[in-house]
């Protein structure tokens, strides 16, 4: 989660390592982060392995992980936050 600092010049680059290497290592930018964005949360849902590689083009944004437990605890113990995350992977679903 992209969570405070202003993000400049592309913000937070977010790179699938597992395309990367089916591609011959060459870097496929999936997207570009800005402040508050989650990203992983897909993978963290449907229980699957997380292999992004992520990289903050700039010196002032910061970058937290967190571990599948701390996920829930945080984002579950409010229902409205808890319902934009499901809205979140719902619409990341429908476009892979």
């Amino acid at each position: 989660m992209v969570t405070k600092g202003k993000v400049q010049g592309g913000g937070i680059k977010v790179e699938n390592t597992a395309l990367n290497k089916m591609a011959n290592k060459s870097i496929l930018k999936l997207a570009s982060m800005s402040v508050g964005r989650l990203f992983g949360e897909d993978d963290i849902l449907h229980d699957r392995l997380r292999l992004g590689t992520v990289t903050c083009s700039t010196n002032k944004g910061l970058l937290y992980a967190m571990k599948k437990s701390e996920f829930f605890r945080r984002f579950k113990v409010n229902d409205e936050t808890w319902k934009t995350v499901l809205n979140q992977v719902e619409i990341k679903d429908e476009n892979l």
